[in-house]
């Protein structure tokens, strides 16, 4: 999740990254999304994160490790969608 300095208004993105059957190294944006939520909390962010997955297709089981910042509220949207994740340290 950002939110824009021009606007003020939050997005979450969701990008997948893969090894090809020739193991080259791929990646690719899935979904921007305006994030319409009042409040960033860990159920919201759960709720979109599931949306966006279903909407592209990817069941949690073909999910290795959901890479996410270190922030209390996507910790918790993280967790509740229960796939393997971890906090990036960037």
């Amino acid at each position: 999740m950002w939110t824009s300095d021009v606007n003020y208004q939050s997005y979450i993105s969701l990008t997948g990254h893969w090894l090809s059957k020739d193991f080259e190294r791929k990646h690719a944006v899935l979904s921007i999304r305006l994030f319409v939520a009042d409040s960033h909390t860990g159920e919201n962010i759960s709720n979109v994160l599931n949306l966006l997955l279903h909407e592209n297709n990817i069941p949690h089981n073909k999910i290795h490790i959901l890479l996410r910042d270190g922030g209390a509220n996507i910790k918790k949207g993280a967790k509740n969608i229960k796939v393997n994740n971890e906090s990036c340290f960037i």
